[in-house]
Order: structure tokens, then C-alpha cells, then sequence
């Protein structure tokens, strides 16, 4: 190994061999793996994991459905530069995705109008105001300054899909005279358009704080933050933008004066969640519903001393996602990944990271390596079914009258899954009940197909389409009664 001080070792007793990994050189920290037989070091792993890093910039992108880390920083090596995708439980490096014109202090999100993450100015020694876009296919960043408001850093800055655009707040400032203030100013980023907003009622000037878009109330959400910059000059209060004006929800609320923290918008529950820069013996994840503040505690959960970790929500996986950061006591900087999400069968497992939502599975066994485990599927044998067919939904006749389309049955069944299509006259309805009923198509795995045989004038034909698989057949639908309809079944 090249020299390095910290070095980590231990004897593997089963394969009599040391074990050594990680450590630091004088501008570096390794993430490399050895081992020694007594006469040769032999690397035999390195970690597929970002660097120690914290101030770095999270957010899902929705066009590649991924969630994208990019910068930061960290004592050894300074200003980080790269840029890394959260693909299938793993980080992988993005090697031609280039740099932005600043890499640490600036938060990022996504906007699905441009389909583009992007983020505003940085810290360091040398600010900026660029707006730093990471898009196109294949991905890269892109920096531009747009004018607007001053150069900052760690600026309140999230995405709202009811401001149409990115929301601003606050943030370390410095105008062209290079005089900082922190700062307490609103603004959009519509596009390539800055926008000044001059609420009535603001937030007072503050650094760091934990912003939020509320998607089900079209609010955004803003809690804490500092108004020196220092540690423990903490703000407690809550406040919601609406577009128009900013209104108090909470003069000190129950999380504390906290900032460097991270709150993000869990779209599958509905709730806020906050977490970071708490006390060293917090065991509790805070969320806020709209209305209360509520402590969750969870038999394991991160350092809650952490500052300016990298926080995002995956809308695929429905889990909040945190990596890295900084310990507060220690200084100690962080690589590691979190998720934190719904277990509704306590396995400990959250999310759809859980290969069997509803049924317990804590190893996560999986033998035919399909989207569901062992415990819950159907055929743990068959890679192609994992469920039988939900009901199939989308069912339209196109333009030309003689297609019809539907939504496939096989993403939540399997990729085994056909389609089974059944024809009859609107002049024998309730379904079931007359003898025009026929099967148009059995076995397709296709989504769509043709009828040639058009009705006559003043007569028209329905049709009814299932799923069905090595696990069973789906439903052709249900009755007003919920009953599962009964008609004309295909081979």
C-alpha cells in the first residue's frame, strides 16, 4: 500500500491473512482494500464509494431516475469536482459529466420543465451567482451566470412545481463591492429568468436552513438556519411560502434551534423529514405532517451530530436517501448512505428497497433474483412471475378504431406476463350475459392490438383485457359490486 498514517487492520483468521483498508496520506483519504499472506500485499478491493466529503449537492433526477451527488468537500483534498449516480444500491462514478464553476455550498434539485438538476453561486474562496445546470443526454454540467440576485452560499433552495420554478432564500452574501451580509431576500428562477419576490412578512436573515417544497399543499416549507453562521447561534422557527408572502408556523418548535440540517419531502407518506445537526444523543428522526412536528425513533438511524450531509428523496425506491457530512464534536467527515422510509413489516428494510413490502424478509432472499423475495413471491422459481396480474388499467381505442392499447400488466407481475383480450356487443350487456363474447387474443405479451372487424352503424363493441402469468390470471375488472367480472375466459 502507499504510505499513509490510520490504516486500518485485522487477521482473518479462516483464510490466515491481514486485512487492511483505508487510511490517509498527507492531501488524501484512500478507500482501498489489502491484504498480506506474510510475504505479499495484494489490493484485492476498492470502495465503491465517493470520498469522505460533506457541503456537497443531492438531488433525484427525474429523467434518469437516479440520485445524483455532485462536489463537496474535504480537508485532504479541498474542493471535489465529481459527480456520482445512486444506481441499483450502489454509487458509480460519472466520469465525462465534466464540473460546474463551483463544487461545495450549493444546494441542488430537480426541475422536471427543463429536465435538468440544478443548483446556484458556492462557497469557497472564490463565490459565484452561476447557475450550475446538469443536463442533456448524456449528462453533463453546465455553468452561466444569469444576473439576479448576489454571489452566496448556503442559500435555502428548492424546486416548486406551483412557483414554476426554483425558490431562493436567504444565504451568505456578498454584493459587487464585495461586502457580505446574510441575507434574507426571495427570489425564482423561472427558466433562465431570475425573478425578485418582496413578501410582505419574510424569515429573517439566516444562513443554512432546511427547506422543503410540501407538494400536497403547494407550500414551501423553511425551518432553522443560522443567523451568524456559527454552530450554536441557531434558529428554532418554522415558516411556508405560498407564492404571494411568507406566514410563521412556528416561533420554537419541538426539533430545536438547529441548522446545516437537511429537510426533505417524502412524497409517498406525505410528510416533511428532518434530520441532522441535533444532539449527540437524539435517537429520533423528526417529521412534520403539514400541521405537528412528530419524533420517530427507528432502532438504528445516522449520527444525528451530522452537518451538511447530502439529502434527496427517490420517488422509485420511496425512501429519503442521506449521505456523508461532517460530525459536529470530532470534525470527522463522512461517506456513508442511508434510507429512511415506511416499514410497514418491520424487517427492517424501508421502502421499495424492501423486496417483500408486506411480508417480513430481513435477508432479502431472493433466488431467481426477480423483483420480489422469496417470503412473498408467487413462483420463487420463475424469474418471469413474482405476482398475479393486478387489474389491467388504460384500456383505450385509438384513433384509427381498429387499435386498442392498454397499460402492461408485467411490471408489478413479472416479465413472463401476457394479455389475454375479450370482445362482445354493447347491444348484450351486463358482461357476461350474451353469446357475441369472444376471446380476440390470448397469450400476447404486447400491450395493444387490432380489430378489424368493426361494428355495424348504430351498434358498437366493448372490450375487457387481463394479465396472467405462471402465478394465475388477473381480473378482467370488477363489477359495480366489486365483484370480479365473469365472462367469456380465453385458453
Amino acid at each position: 500500500p502507499d504510505p499513509r498514517e490510520l490504516f486500518q487492520m485485522v487477521f482473518d483468521e479462516s483464510r490466515q491473512k491481514i486485512v487492511g483498508t483505508a487510511g490517509l496520506s498527507a492531501t488524501d483519504g484512500f478507500n482501498d482494500t489489502w491484504e498480506y499472506d506474510g510475504t505479499t500485499w495484494t489490493q484485492i478491493a476498492i470502495s465503491p464509494l465517493p470520498k469522505l466529503r460533506y457541503e456537497a449537492g443531492m438531488a433525484f433526477d427525474g429523467d434518469l431516475r437516479v440520485p445524483v451527488i455532485y462536489g463537496g468537500w474535504n480537508s485532504w483534498v479541498g474542493d471535489l469536482w465529481d459527480t456520482w449516480h445512486f444506481v441499483d444500491r450502489t454509487w458509480e462514478l460519472q466520469p465525462d459529466a465534466g464540473q460546474s464553476s463551483h463544487s461545495e455550498l450549493s444546494p441542488l434539485d430537480y426541475d422536471p420543465v427543463h429536465h435538468q438538476v440544478a443548483g446556484m453561486g458556492g462557497g469557497g474562496p472564490e463565490w459565484n451567482r452561476d447557475v450550475h445546470r446538469y443536463e442533456n443526454d448524456p449528462r453533463r454540467w453546465f455553468s452561466e451566470d444569469l444576473g439576479g440576485p448576489d454571489t452566496r452560499y448556503d442559500h435555502g433552495w428548492v424546486y416548486s412545481d406551483d412557483l414554476g420554478g426554483f425558490l431562493l432564500f436567504g444565504g451568505q452574501a456578498r454584493d459587487q463591492n464585495r461586502i457580505t451580509r446574510i441575507a434574507h431576500d426571495t427570489w425564482i428562477l423561472d427558466g433562465d429568468t431570475w425573478i425578485p419576490r418582496y413578501p410582505e412578512h419574510f424569515p429573517p436573515a439566516r444562513v443554512s436552513p432546511g427547506m422543503a417544497y410540501e407538494r400536497h399543499s403547494g407550500r414551501v416549507l423553511l425551518y432553522g438556519g443560522s443567523w451568524s453562521g456559527g454552530f450554536y447561534s441557531l434558529y428554532d422557527d418554522m415558516w411556508a411560502y405560498d407564492g404571494n408572502d411568507w406566514v410563521q408556523l412556528f416561533d420554537g418548535a419541538a426539533p430545536g434551534g438547529r441548522a446545516y440540517a437537511n429537510l426533505v419531502y417524502d412524497e409517498s407518506r406525505q410528510v416533511s423529514v428532518l434530520f441532522g445537526n441535533g444532539p449527540i444523543d437524539e435517537q429520533v428522526t423528526w417529521e412534520f405532517d403539514g400541521t405537528a412536528w412528530q419524533a420517530r425513533p427507528t432502532p438504528l438511524l445516522p449520527d444525528p451530530h451530522r452537518l451538511y450531509a447530502s439529502m434527496t428523496y427517490d420517488p422509485d425506491l420511496e425512501v429519503v436517501l442521506l449521505f456523508g457530512g461532517r460530525l459536529v464534536f470530532n470534525g470527522a467527515f463522512l461517506n456513508d448512505t442511508w434510507a429512511y422510509g415506511a416499514d410497514p413489516d418491520e424487517d427492517g428494510v424501508v421502502g421499495k428497497l424492501d423486496n417483500c413490502v408486506e411480508t417480513a424478509n430481513a435477508g432479502q432472499e431472493n433466488g431467481d433474483g426477480d423483483p420480489a423475495g422469496d417470503a412473498c413471491d408467487c413462483a420463487p422459481s420463475d424469474a418471469t412471475a413474482f405476482s398475479v396480474p393486478a387489474e389491467v388499467t388504460g384500456v383505450v381505442i385509438a384513433a384509427d378504431t381498429e387499435t386498442i392499447r392498454w397499460d402492461s400488466a408485467a411490471p408489478g407481475a413479472g416479465s413472463g406476463t401476457t394479455h389475454d383480450v375479450v370482445r362482445g356487443s354493447i347491444a348484450e350487456l351486463p358482461v357476461g350475459s350474451g353469446s357475441s363474447e369472444s376471446c380476440l387474443e390470448s397469450g400476447l405479451a404486447a400491450s395493444e392490438t387490432t380489430d378489424p372487424e368493426l361494428p355495424s352503424p348504430g351498434t358498437g363493441v366493448w372490450y375487457l383485457v387481463r394479465g396472467r402469468n405462471s402465478c394465475g390470471a388477473g381480473t378482467y375488472g370488477t363489477t359495480s359490486a366489486d365483484e370480479p367480472r365473469s365472462t367469456a375466459t380465453c385458453p
